[in-house]
């Protein structure tokens, strides 16, 4: 299988601000009122923007995730959905065993969800686009090893 030398990211979940990506997440708490005299207050998520890992010149996990299950299979929605995992220099474990790594190939199915390595990457370029942003990622730097 052919892999994709560019990943795209929902403009929904990151955010692009001087050639730096940034993922929304929670950045804090604010603390409410609830009117309860037993639990008088309680907290709510404050959400932003926060620096992801991924940045030019980093280098990233190129995995996909398909599904297996029968109907997927027989309805033809079995594709692979590519994304890129940080800080895996050592490679991708296995859902039997995480300590055995691997930089490509299988690495486990759980839940009709099959996840596979497709090596090390680098990121070359992390481009604006209007619908998403593009993060373009190198050939695999690994190419003989496991």
């Amino acid at each position: 299988m052919k892999t994709p030398k560019t990943i795209k990211l929902s403009t929904d979940d990151f955010t692009l601000k001087n050639n730096v990506l940034y993922r929304m997440g929670v950045v804090g708490y604010t603390e409410i009122e609830t009117g309860d005299p037993d639990y008088p207050y309680d907290s709510e998520p404050e959400y932003g923007h926060i620096k992801s890992k991924f940045q030019v010149g980093e280098q990233v996990m190129l995995v996909s995730s398909t599904n297996v299950s029968p109907n997927a299979i027989r309805e033809g929605r079995d594709n692979p959905v590519f994304y890129l995992i940080p800080d895996c220099n050592d490679g991708i474990g296995g859902n039997s065993n995480p300590n055995i790594k691997r930089y490509h190939g299988w690495r486990g199915t759980t839940q009709d969800s099959c996840c596979d390595a497709w090596g090390l990457r680098e990121i070359k370029a992390i481009i604006q686009r209007k619908r998403y942003i593009a993060v373009k990622i190198s050939d695999d730097l690994l190419t003989d090893e496991d």
